[in-house]
């Protein structure tokens, strides 16, 4: 069986602002020569990271799909890296989240929000788009939606952004879902 990556993180360290290398290069002192890595589960289909924000103090925070053998297919990935690119093990005591929205097999987190209070909204699909989100330590938010989730099941459309006003209330846009399923 393949080994499937989660999460690479080449280029995260320039978004920190202080990189020590030049520009154009890798920063050796982040990760491993510049790279980090991130196993979270094996299957078939590989892992893909779709978006990442880096919080007030430094940390990134990534979100992806994990791809799984067998039931359930996939599930969405949810890490945070301190600066010099490691875990960050105070973050659901691991560094890393697998989740999945509702009880479908199958869950992809596409977007990531930051809100002000240190909470994090991320956004994805199953059969369904929907959000949930997670207290700044790693773990879920039950006050949020319906036990840490909201489900945008009867809009029917595909959760395509995701921001916050300036009173932090969310906004989320979209469009249509393709007839082939995922997008």
């Amino acid at each position: 069986m393949k080994k499937a990556v989660l999460l690479v993180l080449i280029l995260a360290i320039i978004l920190r602002g202080n990189a020590s290398a030049q520009a154009g290069n890798l920063d050796s002192t982040f990760g491993i020569n510049g790279k980090v890595t991130t196993s979270l589960a094996s299957g078939n289909e590989g892992n893909i990271i779709y978006d990442m924000e880096v919080q007030s103090d430094g940390k990134i925070i990534a979100v992806g799909k994990a791809d799984i053998p067998g039931p359930p297919d996939c599930a969405y990935g949810l890490a945070r890296y301190q600066t010099n690119g490691k875990l960050d093990s105070t973050f659901a005591g691991y560094g890393a989240i697998m989740g999945g929205f509702g009880n479908y097999t199958y869950s992809s987190a596409r977007l990531i929000v930051l809100q002000a209070d240190g909470k994090i909204l991320i956004g994805g699909d199953a059969f369904y788009s929907a959000m949930a989100r997670y207290n700044s330590n790693g773990t879920i938010d039950y006050d949020f939606g319906n036990n840490g989730e909201v489900e945008f099941a009867e809009l029917g459309f595909g959760l395509g952004s995701m921001g916050l006003q300036s009173d932090e209330k969310i906004i989320v846009g979209g469009g249509e879902i393709p007839e082939s399923g995922f997008h």
